[in-house]
C-alpha cells in the first residue's frame, strides 16, 4: 500500500523559461502583455494545442505570444510538439514513504518521454511518414527535428538535400507537416485543427 500519491506535470519549458526571463509567471501575465485569451496560452503551456495551422503556418495566436516575449514563434515549442499535440500532459505515480525518502525518489516516476507518448505512438508517426512523405519530405523532417540526431538549422538542412535554399527548406518542412498532421487527424493520433 502506498503512502503517496505524486502527481507529474510535463509542461512546455522553452515558453515557460522566456516567459519567467520576460517577468511573467501565469498564462494571465502573457495574456495582459499579448492578447491572448489566457485558455489558449494554458494549452500552448500544457503542450495539447499546436502553434501551426493545418497549411503550416503560425497560428495567430503563437506570433502575438511570440511578439509580446520578443522571441521568435519557433523559440517557444518544442520541435516535436509544433505538429504533435499531447492528449494528456500528467500523471500521478503512488510511491511509499520508504520510496519517496530514499535518494533515488524520483526514478521511480516515469520519464517525460514515457508520460509524452508510448512506443506504439512513436511508431504510428513513423509509419505514417514513411506512407505519406516523399524521401525528400521525410529526410527534412527528420534533419529539422533531430530524429536521428541532433536537430539541424535551415541552412544545414538545405545543404544536405542538395543545396536549396532556407527558404525552400521552410517551405518543404511546411508541406511535410501538413500532409502528415492530416495523416495524424484521419488515424486520430493526438493532433488537433
Amino acid at each position: 500500500m502506498s503512502d503517496y500519491v505524486v502527481k507529474v506535470t510535463v509542461r512546455n519549458g522553452p515558453m515557460l523559461r522566456i516567459m519567467r526571463a520576460n517577468g511573467m509567471e501565469t498564462a494571465a501575465d502573457l495574456w495582459r502583455a499579448s492578447g491572448v485569451d489566457k485558455n489558449t496560452i494554458g494549452k500552448y503551456l500544457a503542450l495539447k494545442r499546436s502553434p501551426l495551422k493545418t497549411n503550416g503556418e503560425w497560428k495567430g495566436s503563437a506570433l502575438k505570444i511570440a511578439d509580446a516575449l520578443r522571441v521568435l514563434p519557433e523559440d517557444l515549442f518544442p520541435r516535436r510538439h509544433l505538429w504533435e499535440v499531447l492528449k494528456t500532459n500528467s500523471k500521478e505515480v503512488e510511491m511509499t514513504f520508504e520510496q519517496l525518502s530514499s535518494p533515488d525518489a524520483f526514478n521511480y516516476l516515469p520519464t517525460p518521454e514515457e508520460i509524452i507518448s508510448s512506443k506504439d505512438h512513436k511508431h504510428a508517426i513513423l509509419k505514417l511518414m514513411d506512407e505519406r512523405l516523399n524521401p525528400r519530405e521525410k529526410a527534412v523532417l527528420e534533419m529539422r527535428f533531430g530524429m536521428t540526431g541532433n536537430p539541424m538549422k535551415l541552412d544545414d538542412v538545405g545543404h544536405a538535400v542538395g543545396g536549396v535554399s532556407r527558404e525552400r527548406v521552410r517551405q518543404m518542412e511546411a508541406k511535410a507537416i501538413r500532409k502528415l498532421r492530416n495523416a495524424l487527424k484521419e488515424h486520430e493520433i493526438g493532433v488537433e485543427a
